[in-house]
């Protein structure tokens, strides 16, 4: 392997495992959840998104995609973002029968006053407003989206984007306003 590209891996493997060191000490200190959308971004940019700022580097380098794509943080990130925005949603029984909440209060607050009570019988009609709002945050990455792919020469890596960004808002048109989210 190149040294250059070994170089990318260990760049992001590092700046993934600090921001995720941060978020599991906040979790040691009891808080758990994500409360702003500014953190919930951030957890997404380093779960995910820092992935994505390392395969553009790796794309550009192999001259895969236009070399200008690097200095366009704002749509690689979103590439990253809407993938694990699509996955929380999803996933966001199973996070709360595992004790995770990744969905930040500032956003489920509005509708309810405990997250759990998203789930219960009687909140149904205020669970799908809030995924609805989950989901339209989550399509607020769309755009940059396709302006990312534009920017991608080759076919083979154009679909390895493509496919999982088509497969990721197909899945947010099943989870949106559905209540078999919350079951």
């Amino acid at each position: 392997m190149k040294p250059v590209y070994q170089a990318v891996i260990k760049d992001i493997t590092d700046k993934m495992g600090n921001g995720m060191a941060d978020f599991a000490r906040k979790a040691a200190f009891g808080d758990a959840g994500v409360n702003t959308v500014e953190e919930y971004d951030l957890y997404c940019w380093y779960v995910a998104g820092v992935v994505g700022q390392g395969l553009t580097r790796l794309v550009v380098e192999a001259g895969l995609g236009e070399t200008n794509l690097i200095n366009h943080f704002r749509l690689y990130k979103s590439m990253d973002l809407l993938l694990l925005k699509n996955n929380i949603i999803r996933d966001v029984r199973e996070d709360l029968d595992d004790a995770r909440r990744f969905w930040p209060k500032e956003i489920w607050s509005k509708h309810v006053d405990k997250f759990e009570d998203l789930f219960g019988p009687e909140n149904l009609e205020l669970a799908l407003n809030c995924s609805s709002e989950m989901v339209l945050n989550a399509l607020g990455h769309a755009s940059d989206c396709l302006s990312y792919l534009v920017g991608l020469r080759e076919q083979s890596v154009f679909n390895f984007c493509a496919i999982p960004q088509s497969m990721a808002m197909a899945t947010l048109e099943l989870c949106s306003r559905n209540l078999a989210v919350f079951v």
